[in-house]
């Protein structure tokens, strides 16, 4: 009974931390850190019960992911963007994903970005976007189509 109450917790904020950085970045494209706070916590104590109950947890992949979008990415997108990434690693993994499910969500959420703009005639011809777009919509989107997918299915 803890477990489940733990769990709904820790979905609770993870889901309200993504929620407001969404609305945040759709709003005026940038999110307080204190956001992410609250989102890490949700996603910690999720991939805590996972480690607790047995679930197959790939820390070093997560490790490795975490890594690469703070010394990477970071120069390539927004500081929220990373931490978005992050977040949804973390809870992924917790899922039972590995780096390749971790690389597939962050590929999904590029790809969707890029369809978007490129419809949108948002991208210049060197590649780049035009107007800067919220990227957080598309992150989060794609991680709640891999977080349910599995459940539906």
């Amino acid at each position: 009974m803890i477990i489940f109450f733990l769990k709904c917790l820790a979905w609770c904020l993870v889901i309200l931390a993504l929620g407001y950085a969404t609305y945040s970045d759709l709003k005026c494209k940038k999110v307080a850190n204190f956001c992410w706070w609250f989102g890490l916590a949700g996603a910690g104590i999720l991939l805590n019960i996972s480690i607790i109950t047995g679930t197959r947890v790939d820390i070093w992949s997560l490790i490795f992911f975490i890594a690469m979008q703070l010394m990477v990415f970071t120069r390539s997108y927004g500081r929220a963007d990373v931490y978005a990434f992050c977040n949804c690693a973390i809870v992924l993994a917790a899922c039972g994903s590995g780096l390749m499910g971790l690389f597939i969500h962050m590929l999904l959420a590029f790809s969707i970005l890029f369809l978007v703009s490129l419809v949108g005639r948002n991208i210049d011809k060197r590649g780049n976007l035009i107007e800067p777009a919220a990227f957080i919509p598309y992150i989060v989107s794609t991680f709640l189509l891999m977080t349910i997918y599995p459940l539906i299915r």
